[in-house]
């Protein structure tokens, strides 16, 4: 194992080397203002932060640089820290595309491959139904490995399914050939998801300082919202039909995410690492060491995370914010899936759909950036939690009641504002649940979230299918039952939610005392 870790940092220090030799030949050839600049910043990788007294460190293994590292008071953030999550990012978002490219324009896709409804609709449920194997898989390599090779793993994963996906275009429809291999290349992708979203905390507690860690948390997190938004509002822009009434531009939308999940993998390859040579925060200091001086197998890994599993559910502000996130969650991967079925009865066209999705994940982004900041400045969890899921449920009981025909504007304003209080949930929740379990590892804590959230998501998608009307542009509209389940569904989140209770242990490993953060601590000891 340990050659094998060798052979890693060799191959890193060479990328790197790479990387700057291309700089240099590039400022030779006068590409000076740019290129100069970027090598500098590579060059003088350590970027100083504001010092910050340790917790107690953990003895580190003798030699080299960690034994300084553990008799010092400060902690060392690096430049190429921006690189990491650039590139973590981009693959996150490529699979999101995936995902979601097919829910915007259902109806194009039943002509163009011959399939009804439901199995357009399987093309997203897939992602949520090897959501628990794949994440399986990711904390098994994750706690074997490392993170860089998990992501390397989810990252060419998403990259072949893109391909596999694209060859089905030209597949015979009639023989159900062509949807045949888009469903393989879909499943491909469905489990390379978990290696993404499982890990946006894990990524910013490893490399970020303290004063930075929620708002790297939200800008990994939001990427795959971005995502989810390209796919919703690009996939109409690719795919229409022509003047005879064919489907038209199936196959350039399949090649554009193959070429994009692409090169998202190749930056993965040149510019992540699994972590900095020195810990970020004290919080990260006996985790970094304990994992340089134990090397897994096969068994401890999956010891470890099993371990890992069982702290977090014997830990009963986890198990309410479980239960208020997956319900949550779960409704919004149904919304998301079926958006264009969901509005059809009202008049919407597909082009709405994607108007639709892309207000509720663009006012989406907008909410995480400033609930992010907020968050890094307060740590108040527990609030901004409560805030979001109780203005969600509000905001969808006047969806379900604005969404009849000719009220196009309505719902889209609808759509709008509950992307700006639901979606921040999303990376508040994972740093939420970061610092309940710590010291567990925060993937394990991060895809039990997910993976409940999935899950719910399955039976929200057959529960809101069914209850759906299924005549178009119905002028005798009637509140059909999808509403009902929609407003009780976020409903029972929000009494979960307010059973959560918010401890902080990470931050108090950290010493962060002061603020609103002590008034957190002091308020949750209470409750």
């Amino acid at each position: 194992m340990g050659g094998l870790k060798n052979n890693n940092i060799h191959t890193e220090k060479t990328i790197e080397r790479a990387v700057i030799t291309v700089l240099r030949f590039a400022i030779a050839l006068g590409e000076t203002s740019v290129s100069k600049r970027l090598l500098v910043f590579l060059r003088n990788e350590i970027d100083p932060v504001s010092s910050h007294q340790s917790h107690p460190c953990v003895q580190p293994p003798n030699g080299s640089f960690q034994e300084k590292m553990a008799t010092s008071n400060s902690y060392t953030a690096y430049r190429w820290r921006f690189l990491v999550l650039a590139s973590f990012c981009l693959v996150n978002a490529s699979n999101a595309i995936q995902w979601i490219c097919f829910a915007p324009i259902n109806s194009l896709v039943q002509q163009y491959f011959a399939v009804d409804s439901q199995k357009v609709n399987a093309l997203s449920i897939c992602f949520l139904a090897l959501y628990l194997p794949g994440t399986i898989l990711a904390m098994w390599i994750f706690n074997r490995f490392s993170l860089r090779t998990g992501l390397l793993v989810g990252s060419w994963m998403t990259a072949i399914g893109g391909w596999v996906r694209f060859a089905s275009g030209f597949g015979d429809t009639a023989s159900g050939a062509a949807y045949g291999g888009l469903l393989f290349g879909q499943c491909i992708s469905a489990l390379a998801q978990p290696f993404f979203t499982n890990v946006p905390a894990m990524v910013a507690s490893r490399w970020f300082p303290v004063k930075e860690r929620d708002i790297s948390t939200t800008v990994g997190t939001m990427f795959n919202p971005i995502g989810v938004a390209i796919g919703t509002i690009v996939a109409s822009a690719f795919v229409s039909k022509d003047s005879l009434g064919q489907v038209v531009g199936m196959t350039d939308w399949l090649l554009f995410q193959a070429l994009f999940s692409t090169i998202a993998a190749v930056l993965v390859v040149l510019l992540f690492r699994d972590r900095p040579p020195t810990p970020a925060s004290a919080s990260q200091q006996s985790t970094v060491y304990a994992d340089q001086a134990d090397p897994k197998n096969f068994g401890v890994a999956m010891r470890l995370t099993f371990d890992g599993v069982v702290k977090c559910m014997k830990e009963p502000d986890f198990v309410w914010l479980l239960c208020a996130f997956g319900v949550g969650l779960g409704i919004f991967n149904s919304l998301t899936t079926v958006i264009e079925q969901i509005t059809r009865p009202i008049c919407a066209t597909p082009d709405d759909a994607s108007l639709f999705g892309g207000l509720l994940i663009g006012l989406g982004l907008v909410g995480a950036a400033i609930v992010g900041v907020v968050m890094d400045r307060t740590h108040r969890y527990r609030l901004a939690l409560r805030i979001g899921f109780g203005f969600t449920f509000v905001f969808t009981v006047i969806l379900t009641l604005v969404l009849r025909p000719g009220m196009i504007d309505g719902v889209a304003a609808l759509f709008a504002l509950l992307g700006l209080f639901m979606m921040p949930m999303l990376p508040t929740s994972f740093n939420a649940a970061a610092e309940v379990t710590y010291p567990v590892s925060e993937d394990i804590s991060s895809g039990l979230l997910m993976t409940a959230g999935q899950l719910t998501g399955i039976a929200f998608i057959f529960g809101l299918d069914a209850l759906i009307p299924q005549t178009p542009c119905n002028p005798n509209f009637e509140y059909p039952g999808s509403s009902i389940l929609l407003v009780v569904a976020v409903g029972v989140s929000v009494l979960f939610i307010f059973l959560f209770r918010g401890s902080t242990k990470r931050l108090a490993a950290d010493g962060v005392y002061s603020g609103d953060a002590t008034a957190l601590l002091q308020d949750s000891s209470k409750a």
